[in-house]
């Protein structure tokens, strides 16, 4: 019973955060966040994001670099759910970098 309760409290986590982190970069003109039920985002650009992520990573923000998935290359990246605290961080870290 205590087993189900907290597979629940993740899915809405999952739901609520998701929700909230693909939102937010869909507001980004050049991202296109791809819908997830999981505990990440799989987000394409319109743009090589190797940068950006190397500059995100001296800023204590890891996202993941694609390339090595099959069928993908230099504009996409993935991130993974986050406290609301860290996606905000995250979301507005981003607005720096991408106009």
């Amino acid at each position: 019973k205590m087993h189900k309760k907290r597979l629940n409290k993740i899915h809405r986590w999952i739901e609520e955060e998701g929700q909230w982190l693909h939102n937010n970069l869909s507001e980004f003109c050049s991202l296109q966040p791809l819908p997830s039920n999981t505990n990440f985002q799989l987000v394409q650009s319109n743009f090589s994001v190797l940068n950006l992520l190397e500059n995100l990573k001296k800023r204590g923000i890891l996202l993941r670099d694609c390339r090595s998935f099959i069928n993908l290359n230099k504009n996409w990246f993935r991130i993974s759910l986050q406290n609301k605290k860290d996606n905000f961080k995250i979301i507005n870290t981003l607005k720096e970098y991408i106009k």
